[in-house]
C-alpha cells in the first residue's frame, strides 16, 4: 500500500495526468484521488482547492493566461477544418485531446480584436450622448412604466392566428401606449421614473431563432436588427422622459433573451451615460434574476416571472429582509405570463386579487394596504403567436404603468389596451 501511495505522490509531483497515474498503480480514478487527498496532495492540473467557488486568480474572472497552439498544431487544426468544411478563419478556440491529456487552445489575437471592437462600439455610443443636467424637486412621485414581454421580432401572421404582430408594431405599441399612460399619470405630479429594461424585450437569443434555452420561435428578422431596434426605441423614449424627469434604469433578466436583452440594456446605458438625469449602477444592470429598490415607504422588486408566487415572496423575505423592516409596502412586478394576475399575501390574506382569463378580467373585492406582499404580473403588448393560439393561450395585449407615492405606496395604475 505504501508503494502505491509513493507512486501516486511521484505522479502528482511529475504532473502526470490522473488517468496515467491510475494506469501505473492499477487503481481507479476515485481511489487515486481519495488516496491523494489523504496525503494532502493537490494535482497541479486540477482545481481541487477551489471547487464550488471562484478563486481570485480563476479564469472565470478572465485573469489566467490562455495557451496558443504551436504552428504544427494550428496546421493540423486547419486541415481538420478544410476536411470538414468548417470556417478556419473564424476560429476562437479548440481542444486537442490525446489518451493522456486534454489541451485547450485559444486564439488570443481574435478574442482581443473582438473585445476591442466591442469597446470601440460602446465608445461611439458614449460619444454621441448629449449632456443633460439634473433638476431638483420639492415633492416626489415615482412612475414605473412596465414594458414587459414586448418580444420585438415575434412573428404573428393573421392567416395562422387571426392576429398580426411585427417588430414595427411592437415599437409602435410601446411608444404610443406609454405616451398615453404618461398623460394619465402626469397630473399626479411625477418627478422620477423607474424604468425596467429587458424582460423579454427581444423575442430570441440567437439567429437560430431560439430562446436562451433553445426553444424554437417564429421570428421576423435577425437578432441583430431586433436589438438595434430595441436600443433605438428605448433611447428615444428615455430622452423624451429626461426633458422633465430623472430616470432610473435597471435590467430584468428573462428567458427568451438572456443574452440579447442584457446586451440591449448595456448599449442603452453606454448611449446615455452623459445624461445627468439618467441613473444606473453596474449592479442594477447586471444579468441577475431579481432587482430591489427602496422608494420612501415602498420596496419594489422586479423579476421576469418564470417562478411560483410563493418562491417570489420567499426570495423577498430572504434577500431584502432589512428593507422589509424599513418600508410599509412591498411590490413585486413581473412578466412572462403575458396576462394580468395580482396576488397578495399578508394580514391573513393569501390569494389572487385579479386575474385575466381569455377575454375576461376577474377582480376580487378588497383594497391595497400596508404589510402585504403585492405580486403583480404585468400584461404584454404582444399578440399570441401560432403555438399559443393553438393552445388557446390568448392574452389581452396591453402596456401598463404604475405610480408610487413616497408615503402611500402604489396610488395609481394605468392600462392601455390594444
Amino acid at each position: 500500500m505504501e508503494n502505491i501511495n509513493q507512486q501516486i505522490r511521484d505522479g502528482y509531483n511529475r504532473g502526470l495526468s490522473i488517468r496515467e497515474i491510475c494506469r501505473i498503480v492499477g487503481r481507479n480514478k476515485t481511489n487515486v484521488i481519495k488516496r491523494a487527498k489523504k496525503m494532502g496532495l493537490e494535482h497541479p492540473n486540477r482545481d481541487n482547492a477551489h471547487r464550488g467557488k471562484i478563486d481570485a486568480d480563476s479564469s472565470l474572472k478572465g485573469d489566467s493566461e490562455m495557451s496558443k497552439p504551436s504552428d504544427q498544431q494550428e496546421a493540423a487544426f486547419r486541415l481538420h477544418c478544410e476536411q470538414n468544411n468548417l470556417p478556419f478563419d473564424l476560429w476562437r478556440a479548440f481542444w486537442h485531446k490525446t489518451k493522456d491529456y486534454s489541451s485547450y487552445f485559444v486564439n488570443t489575437e481574435a478574442i482581443v480584436n473582438d473585445q476591442q471592437a466591442i469597446e470601440n462600439f460602446m465608445a461611439r455610443l458614449r460619444a454621441e450622448s448629449p449632456p443633460v443636467q439634473r433638476v431638483s424637486y420639492k415633492h416626489h412621485r415615482l412612475l414605473v412604466p412596465a414594458n414587459f414581454d414586448v418580444h420585438i421580432g415575434k412573428l404573428c401572421e393573421k392567416v395562422r392566428t387571426d392576429r398580426t404582430y411585427s417588430s414595427d408594431e411592437a415599437v409602435r405599441r410601446v411608444m404610443e401606449g406609454q405616451a398615453r399612460l404618461y398623460e394619465y399619470a402626469k397630473p399626479l405630479g411625477i418627478t422620477d421614473v423607474l424604468l425596467p429594461l429587458g424582460n423579454d424585450i427581444i423575442h430570441v437569443d440567437s439567429n437560430k431563432y431560439t430562446t436562451t434555452n433553445g426553444t424554437p420561435q417564429d421570428a421576423t428578422s435577425s437578432v441583430e436588427s431586433m436589438m438595434l431596434l430595441a436600443v433605438e426605441m428605448y433611447v428615444k423614449y428615455i430622452e423624451a422622459l429626461t426633458k422633465n424627469h430623472d430616470v432610473w434604469l435597471t435590467h430584468v433578466s428573462s428567458n427568451h433573451d438572456r443574452l440579447s436583452g442584457w446586451s440591449v440594456s448595456q448599449m442603452i446605458a453606454n448611449r446615455l451615460w452623459n445624461n445627468k438625469r439618467v441613473h444606473f449602477k453596474k449592479e442594477v444592470l447586471a444579468n441577475t434574476p431579481r432587482k430591489y429598490f427602496v422608494y420612501g415607504d415602498n420596496l419594489i422588486m422586479f423579476q421576469h416571472g418564470d417562478s411560483k408566487v410563493d418562491a417570489v415572496i420567499g426570495s423577498v423575505m430572504q434577500e431584502a429582509r432589512s428593507a422589509l423592516g424599513q418600508t410599509r409596502f412591498t411590490y413585486c412586478y413581473q412578466g412572462d405570463k403575458h396576462h394580468k394576475m395580482v396576488y397578495e399575501q399578508g394580514n391573513g390574506r393569501k390569494g389572487p386579487k385579479e386575474k385575466d382569463y381569455n377575454g375576461v378580467v376577474m377582480i376580487a373585492k378588497g383594497k391595497n394596504n400596508g404589510n402585504l406582499v403585492h405580486v403583480e404580473t404585468v400584461r404584454s403588448p404582444s399578440e399570441a403567436d401560432a403555438w399559443h393560439a393553438q393552445q388557446n393561450y390568448i392574452n389581452i395585449p396591453a402596456v401598463e404603468a404604475f405610480v408610487h407615492d413616497l408615503d402611500q405606496g402604489q396610488i395609481a395604475r394605468f392600462t392601455h389596451n390594444f
